[in-house]
């Protein structure tokens, strides 16, 4: 009972967390640049993405410039997704599941796996209507820097690119961007709410003929 009645409540609890997300992240960028809200942010520079091609934003920005992430759609991490995470990779420790003490907690590479969803919302590779291909090149760095539990909300918390070079010895050198992400999660604590960042992740998508 007590099962079902959380998987009712799940689309009105992402509905209401995803509403304050969206407030928060708007208040720190009202226009196409500002500061970060965050203060050990506050001299980065924030750019929107637009859905032009990846590699014309980078052109149009200096190195380590941050995304707007206002347009990030957060994700809800309800027990359905650790299980269905759990039976594709065979990772089925007592921790992910329903009946861990304290409430299941996420596979670390569950949470990794949606930077890829997060990320697609705020940029874009579509140009005149022909898509930029890029693939998976692989991570540099990744930390996951607290749990995150049960009917957590994932959201994209700061994102920047840059263009990287490719190694001189590869004879297939192509654009490569690195993104340097910070995943966080809104937790509902009684009638309010906490952010706590969760993860960062140094990831590079290379682009293909």
């Amino acid at each position: 009972m007590r099962a079902a009645e959380d998987a009712a409540a799940a689309p009105r609890r992402v509905s209401r967390i995803a509403s304050h997300v969206n407030a928060s992240s708007s208040r720190a960028a009202t226009t196409t640049e500002s500061s970060l809200a965050n203060p050990d942010d506050a001299a980065v520079v924030v750019a929107r993405g637009d859905p032009t091609a990846l590699t014309a934003w980078l052109a149009r920005h200096p190195p380590g410039t941050s995304l707007d992430v206002s347009s990030s759609i957060p994700i809800l991490v309800d027990q359905a997704r650790i299980d269905a995470f759990a039976s594709c990779t065979n990772d089925n420790q007592w921790i992910h599941g329903a009946n861990a003490p304290g409430g299941a907690v996420a596979h670390g590479f569950l949470t990794l796996s949606l930077l890829t969803t997060l990320t697609s919302r705020v940029i874009t590779h579509d140009c005149g209507g022909a898509r930029e291909k890029y693939i998976n090149y692989g991570l540099n760095r990744v930390r996951f820097i607290a749990p995150v539990r049960v009917n957590d909300v994932v959201f994209l918390r700061r994102c920047a690119l840059e263009r990287v070079a490719p190694p001189a010895r590869d004879a297939r050198a192509t654009t490569r961007v690195e993104y340097s992400a910070t995943l966080a999660v809104r937790r509902q604590r009684g009638d309010d709410f906490i952010v706590l960042d969760v993860c960062v992740a140094s990831w590079i998508i290379v682009r293909v003929p």
